[in-house]
């Protein structure tokens, strides 16, 4: 469920969206079965306004859940949590003309019930909360008909700021 209003130069985007996942395992070697199920409503949140010598400053919140992890199991052979997530960001977008395209943001996102695939073991490990913090600069622009350019920078700093890893 999404909706758009504008009202002048300001623009606000809001959505609503309703995950589902249930996942069972059944361990060959022993018979024992786990499974997990579970959903979230998860939103997001847009503000932009749009100047008109081409600046647009932004603001955005958005919400997530990712189900896709819980079809993986940890070394003890339970069924993993699903990924959830939240990212804040600012920034600002400039198009002086149709063929230049220039931005830059400052983000933060966290996220909770992150695992990493173990060679090792051949499973997942759980590792916590993981906050990552950055920068990304990008610029877009077509020089000539058959020549355009992108560039992109983006600094990011990450931590586990819950469970192992942390630090």
């Amino acid at each position: 469920l999404q909706d758009q209003m504008a009202l002048g130069n300001w623009k606000l985007t809001a959505g609503l969206r309703h995950d589902q996942a249930k996942v069972s395992e059944t361990n060959t070697g022993t018979g024992s079965r786990t499974s997990r199920e579970g959903g979230k409503t998860t939103g997001r949140l847009g503000l932009v306004y749009e100047a008109e010598n081409g600046l647009a400053h932004y603001l955005s919140y958005s919400e997530g859940f990712d189900p896709s992890q819980a079809y993986a199991t940890d070394s003890h052979g339970n069924v993993l949590k699903p990924m959830q997530s939240k990212q804040s960001e600012a920034g600002l977008r400039y198009q002086p003309t149709s063929d230049i395209q220039l931005s830059a943001a400052v983000y933060e996102l966290q996220q909770s019930n992150v695992a990493q695939y173990n060679a090792i073991s051949f499973s997942y490990d759980p590792i916590g909360k993981v906050r990552s913090r950055g920068v990304e600069l990008e610029a877009n622009a077509k020089l000539s008909k058959q020549l355009s350019l992108l560039a992109g920078y983006t600094y990011t700093d990450m931590q586990v700021t819950e469970g192992s890893n942390q630090g």
